[in-house]
């Protein structure tokens, strides 16, 4: 389908701007009812967010009851409710549509659709708010996890409830007093580095991208138990772990290789134990003992750091 509307690219000299004050776009699955994306639309004008282009994700368009759905949407758009919105349609599958998300093929023709239509529009600088309401349960799934690949802190998840009049009537815009909700579902934010920043970005493969979150994620990890070793560990305190990690010694035995006393030895360790304790953020109650260290700091004293394949 064509676009029905377009939105003005952001003026030259206005960088600054446009990403202080990113255009909003709301990405939105469908299903069989057009309402779902209508009445996500209406509530996000509501909160006060300017939402001028619309991306409805959905099954092939010849297949009943997507075609109607779509062309109701068209209508709306066009006609019944004239407004400056660009709106676009993203067939999943792409060159080969998906009818019907039943088989593995098709979830994952699901997950690497709505992984690039967040992709894009991120790579264009856009707020993306993603609605997960319309179209079978496992949409909404992968929706979620799009979105904890991709989101930063301008970016919202959303879930759509109607009920009553609106939704027996299938109305297209809510009035006062209809039942209809729009809930913001909490995404994890894995990193304090924007996705988009990151080699995530750089693939639109959402497998690739979960494979290189991993090793970013084990790297990170790695990188911060480092610098705990080398920075908030005394030497002293290095010198016995490196022992317990490295040999899994006793008290004992440390203390004879390090010709220390036994009691130097243990107040050593019950050191670490609450600098490890505070470090992990464990609650009180969870004791932090040598198998916690040993698990823990493996990574620093014995095996070899995690490569980070993303970064070469």
């Amino acid at each position: 389908m064509a676009l029905t509307h377009f939105s003005p690219a952001p003026r030259r000299g206005a960088i600054l701007e446009f990403q202080m004050n990113p255009p909003h776009v709301l990405i939105a699955t469908l299903g069989s009812e057009a309402q779902v994306v209508s009445l996500c639309w209406q509530k996000l004008q509501a909160l006060g967010y300017p939402i001028g282009e619309i991306v409805v994700v959905h099954t092939a368009a010849e297949n009943e009851p997507t075609r109607s759905a779509l062309a109701k949407l068209v209508n709306f758009f066009n006609e019944t409710y004239p407004t400056p919105v660009h709106l676009q349609f993203v067939v999943i599958g792409g060159e080969h549509p998906v009818a019907d998300t039943l088989t593995e093929v098709d979830l994952e023709a699901v997950f690497a659709t709505l992984y690039r239509a967040v992709l894009q529009n991120k790579r264009a600088h856009k707020a993306v708010h993603l609605s997960i309401a319309g179209g079978r349960k496992v949409m909404s799934a992968y929706g979620v996890t799009v979105a904890q690949l991709l989101f930063d802190e301008q970016d919202h998840l959303w879930y759509l409830l109607s009920a009553g009049e609106v939704l027996a009537a299938k109305r297209m815009l809510a009035a006062d007093g209809d039942d209809v909700k729009l809930i913001p579902i909490p995404v994890f934010q894995w990193s304090a580095i924007a996705p988009i920043l990151t080699p995530l970005a750089e693939t639109d493969d959402p497998r690739e991208a979960l494979q290189q979150q991993q090793q970013w994620r084990q790297h990170e990890a790695f990188l911060r138990k480092r610098a705990f070793v080398a920075h908030v560990l005394t030497r002293a305190e290095r010198d016995v772990i490196a022992l317990l990690v490295r040999e899994g010694l006793s008290n004992e035995a440390i203390a004879q290789r390090l010709h220390r006393s036994i009691r130097t030895i243990g107040n050593h360790l019950s050191h670490v134990y609450d600098k490890l304790h505070e470090f992990l953020g464990f609650r009180d109650d969870v004791p932090t003992d040598r198998g916690v260290v040993i698990a823990e700091l493996a990574s620093v004293f014995f095996v070899k750091p995690p490569r980070d394949e993303s970064r070469g």
